[in-house]
């Protein structure tokens, strides 16, 4: 399978770090979100990453989130792959978005084949 990143810590300590620098509560997640999206696109040259804000290209069909879920495009919108309903909250069971996806659950990136 391909390798996916957790990034939840990562972007704790950025919502720490931005508290302490006096970012306004109201931008805080969404900050540390884009910042978390930054360090993706440095890790990951050769795979496309997308922070909140930005479009998800359409030729992208899977993609692998914040925590390294995987999530699939599908006619009504994105699905997390094997969604358990005692693991993850019930929110992520429907169709999502591309902004409710990057905003609640991004940044994403693209999953990269299987070696």
């Amino acid at each position: 399978m391909a390798r996916t990143y957790n990034d939840s810590q990562l972007w704790a300590r950025f919502i720490g770090t931005l508290r302490q620098a006096g970012c306004p509560s109201a931008a805080l997640e969404t900050t540390a979100r884009i910042l978390v999206a930054a360090v993706r696109v440095q890790r990951n040259a050769d795979r496309k990453t997308i922070a909140p804000g930005e479009a998800i290209p359409a030729a992208l069909t899977a993609v692998y989130d914040l925590d390294g879920d995987i999530w699939d495009r599908t006619p009504p919108g994105w699905l997390m792959r094997g969604f358990n309903a005692e693991e993850h909250e019930t929110q992520a069971g429907k169709p999502a978005t591309d902004a409710d996806l990057l905003g609640e659950y991004g940044p994403v990136t693209q999953l990269a084949p299987a070696p």
